[in-house]
């Protein structure tokens, strides 16, 4: 059958969409780039960029600062007086003067974001962004991602706030990192990873807990575990340094032996050292675990046995809930193979166990690891070994 020809003067259909569409449809691009399309189409979206609710940000393609400035310029100004709802903004090539990025933050604001990403770059070691005081007070903001900036935080409001994201961030003081965190009500999600903030002593900010938060990715230095005792999904880098014998060695913090993770149900931790001791203890404070990975077995020399530390008091969550176990970096260190033995012995409801091998490790001395720990007894008659 012949198809019948369009009628002429037809618009296209994409076109004929409404504006919020159509405003969709261009979020999924980079500012430059969705202007660039908009102008080289029909007439009906010639301005539509002047109007998008989220605008997305880079300064790569520029070939000088003046002109990434400008062009930011005019796309924040000229919009006005329509709402933005969300800004992301990344600059990995130049370092746009701190008069023009408050000017910016200040201006966004005011328009009552809801949805803020700043990310800067990281040239050095001393390039992080001083960010103006009203960004703490964006009663509108839900969503905060700020990544290499300094924070000096003196009043913090954010009564909307459900993702917080700071990623290489310098906080000025101690106190405004327990202002920052203790400012978000309604905090939900939490990351706060590879950051820094000069404390005198042991005098670590106090934290409160954070009753409405699901997920946190934190490192472990100076902010209390009991202030996560709520989460469901935790991912731990512990940075706590003992000293024992004559090694220095990363432990978890005593605290937990104190709190509960009544709601936790995923934990996973980026480096981790062999200290049995700790681990069982924590594991007894989490009896509802279902998901458990450990990415990294610091040291290839147990600290203790797991027979011997635990003496048959194998953690609630192992015999009743856990289902899934991934340890990384696996060298087949006899801690290693202990602590894999003793998770598939134990867990009457795991699935699956998935053990990814070093990269240093070669073919014959892999397949020496998988052989030995197909060998080993397991609790659950549903249990696979993933060996990777």
């Amino acid at each position: 059958m012949a198809k019948l020809a369009p009628e002429q003067g037809e618009s296209d259909r994409i076109s004929s969409l409404p504006d919020p569409l159509l405003h969709h449809i261009l979020s999924f691009l980079p500012i430059k780039e969705a202007i660039a399309k908009s102008l080289i189409l029909s007439k009906r979206w010639t301005r539509l960029w002047l109007a998008m609710p989220a605008l997305d940000i880079h300064d790569t393609g520029f070939a000088t600062l003046n002109s990434f400035i400008q062009f930011v310029d005019a796309v924040l100004f000229l919009s006005h007086p329509k709402p933005i709802n969300m800004f992301r903004l990344k600059c990995q090539i130049f370092q746009v003067p701190p008069i023009r990025t408050n000017l910016w933050i200040n201006f966004l604001i005011n328009g009552k974001v809801e949805h803020l990403e700043l990310c800067f770059a990281d040239l050095n070691s001393y390039s992080h962004v001083d960010v103006p005081a009203c960004i703490f007070h964006g009663g509108t903001i839900k969503v905060l991602k700020l990544a290499q900036v300094k924070l000096n935080a003196r009043s913090v409001n954010f009564p909307s706030l459900k993702v917080l994201h700071l990623v290489k961030v310098h906080f000025s003081n101690a106190e405004s990192v327990a202002k920052i965190l203790n400012g978000c009500a309604l905090l939900e999600d939490l990351v706060l990873k590879s950051w820094s903030a000069p404390f005198k002593g042991f005098n670590y900010p106090r934290i409160g807990r954070f009753e409405h938060l699901v997920s946190a990715e934190v490192e472990l230095s100076s902010i209390p575990l009991a202030a996560f005792s709520d989460v469901r999904l935790l991912r731990i880098k512990v940075l706590m340094i003992i000293y024992r014998g004559e090694q220095f060695y990363r432990s978890l913090p005593l605290s937990c032996v104190w709190t509960t993770f009544y709601n936790l149900t995923h934990l996973e931790f980026s480096c981790l050292s062999s200290d049995v001791d700790s681990l069982v203890t924590f594991l007894q404070k989490i009896p509802k675990l279902e998901i458990l990975a450990i990415h990294k077995l610091e040291d290839p020399i147990c600290k203790g046995s797991w027979v011997e530390s635990i003496f048959g008091n194998v953690p609630q969550c192992l015999s009743t809930h856990l289902k899934e176990f991934c340890l990384g970096e696996y060298r087949g260190s006899e801690c290693e193979f202990e602590l894999a033995t003793f998770i598939m012995k134990n867990s009457s409801a795991l699935r699956n166990i998935s053990i990814y091998s070093s990269t240093k490790e070669d073919v014959d001395s892999k397949h020496q690891m998988l052989r030995r720990l197909s060998s080993c007894p397991r609790g659950s008659l549903n249990c696979r070994l993933l060996f990777h």
